[in-house]
């Protein structure tokens, strides 16, 4: 099986076979032997930010797959009428890199060379990246091009996002992409804390239809793991962005026992359930995130542990 070029720009179809999706000159090429699969790519006029494309915003006609896939019925489907359907492009994309056995690196090449010619040029992403932009990840892992980005703090837990840089825009800079996103909780200690097994989960590339998966397999095929994916540089980054707040340099049992301790020493409060929660959220011993009306659901029950020690 040869893959190349794995987009096409030669295929001659009428623009105005689907309306309000004009073909983009383009299409996935295949070669098998004799045959040659070529499956045509068009884009969706209306899509919801004019002049940007992502990846979601080109589709393929499902009579025009010859292989499964994996999809969504209610979001990676539109429904033309005369019994007409488009599918959008990651899920065929994911199935025939499955289908034919892509190797995983080549997987994230034809991605990119699919980013270029279809002059993708905007991402779901909301945040800069790390600096410095080297360093911070396992080697291997930086030359396949993924990149750290800025951690976000909520409660507890620091959220880190692993992107990938699919191609460069008119004006230089690179244009990345989510390709993977997991949850640590910070030690009370100041260190990171582990990203443990889930963290990374084997993907099922038959039945999936997110890109990230396709970044994990990758990524798990150069036996990258949770204990290597990361340098002691990158550790110390992620921490660094970290925002510590009262509740977070204690562990659970000192929050708890901070809790009992300042509801013991006010039981004039222990009929007003909103003042002593406003009194502990005062006191930062619960997240910004726990509401006031879930803080008074559990008093009762604090209280009552209160009493004993009074």
């Amino acid at each position: 099986m040869i893959l190349g070029p794995f987009i096409a720009h030669h295929r001659e179809i009428d623009p105005e076979t689907f309306p309000g999706f004009p073909y983009t000159g383009y299409c996935f090429q295949v070669a098998e032997g004799d045959d040659l699969l070529e499956i045509p790519i068009y884009y969706d006029e209306e899509q919801y930010f004019p002049g940007r494309k992502e990846y979601s915003d080109f589709f393929l006609n499902v009579e025009d797959v010859p292989f499964s896939f994996y999809y969504s019925p209610g979001y990676h489907l539109k429904h033309l009428g005369a019994g007409e359907t488009l599918i959008r492009f990651e899920p065929v994309f994911i199935g025939l890199c499955h289908h034919f056995s892509v190797n995983p690196i080549e997987s994230l090449q034809l991605l990119r060379d699919a980013a270029s010619s279809l002059k993708i040029n905007s991402t779901p992403l909301h945040r800069e990246p790390l600096l410095p932009a080297k360093g911070l990840l396992h080697p291997r892992v930086e030359q396949l091009g993924f990149v750290l980005n800025k951690p976000y703090s909520y409660e507890r837990i620091l959220q880190i996002d692993l992107n990938f840089r699919i191609r460069k825009l008119d004006d230089g800079k690179d244009l990345e992409i989510r390709a993977y996103q997991w949850q640590v909780r910070p030690t009370a200690d100041g260190k990171l804390g582990k990203l443990g097994k889930l963290a990374f989960r084997r993907p099922n590339l038959e039945e999936s239809y997110h890109l990230d998966d396709l970044f994990l397999h990758a990524l798990m095929a150069e036996g990258i793991t949770p204990k290597n994916l990361l340098t002691p540089a990158g550790e110390s980054a992620l921490i660094a962005n970290y925002e510590w707040t009262k509740l977070a340099r204690m562990t659970n049992a000192e929050a708890k026992k901070e809790r009992l301790s300042l509801i013991a020493k006010h039981p004039e409060l222990w009929d007003d359930l909103g003042s002593l929660a406003d009194l502990l959220i005062s006191h930062e011993l619960y997240s910004p995130n726990t509401s006031r009306s879930q803080i008074i659901k559990f008093l009762p029950r604090q209280i009552s542990k209160a009493r004993k020690s009074y």
